[in-house]
């Protein structure tokens, strides 16, 4: 029958187990602690590298492409590095962009950009997300938050289903829909 004042191997693995399971809650419970307020992000400096997928509505694979991004004061660099070298610049006053090395060309003017409030949505900016976009918060797999932002702007409603913005302590990932069916998804790397 074994010794009553020393636990059997079953009762202690079981013990062992429920330990487990209490310690996984309070971690779970505590990274979610951890997560910010994402209507609370402001714009975040400095350099991450991503990963972007384009799915095209009647193309049957996605186009995947890597690069950098940088985030200088009210300056986005965007570059994609593979498959083909592009320097994507945002600003307020207008958008230009460089391919395999050639002279920037201006590509639109910062005003739709600054107006519709995607320019404070691509540098992680969601303080003002509210004014542009109907907010709607879910919780995420990982105990962090996921937005899905549809466009108030009838204009910007015509090209733009809504964007998904996911993460924690920073913006993780974003999902932008089109109306056309087309959609571009980019992860952050670091």
């Amino acid at each position: 029958m074994g010794n009553p004042a020393r636990p059997s191997r079953k009762a202690r693995a079981l013990s062992g187990l429920i330990a487990l399971a209490i310690a996984s809650v309070v971690a779970i419970e505590a990274a979610s602690a951890q997560c910010v307020d994402p209507l609370r992000l402001g714009v975040e400096q400095g350099e991450a590298q991503f990963r972007q997928t384009r799915r095209i509505k009647g193309v049957a694979n996605p186009l995947v492409s890597t690069g950098t991004m940088a985030i200088r004061g009210d300056v986005l660099t965007w570059r994609v590095r593979e498959p083909v070298d592009i320097v994507t610049t945002i600003t307020p006053t207008g958008v230009t962009q460089s391919i395999d090395g050639a002279a920037p060309q201006r590509m639109a003017s910062g005003g739709a950009f600054e107006q519709s409030g995607l320019l404070r949505l691509v540098t992680g900016d969601l303080s003002q997300v509210e004014r542009n976009y109907v907010v709607a918060r879910a919780p995420a797999a990982n105990g962090g938050w996921r937005l899905t932002m549809t466009p108030k702007d009838a204009q910007l409603a015509r090209f733009l289903t809504n964007v998904e913005v996911r993460g924690c302590t920073r913006v993780d990932g974003v999902l932008v829909r089109q109306t056309d069916g087309d959609s571009i998804e980019l992860e952050r790397r670091s």
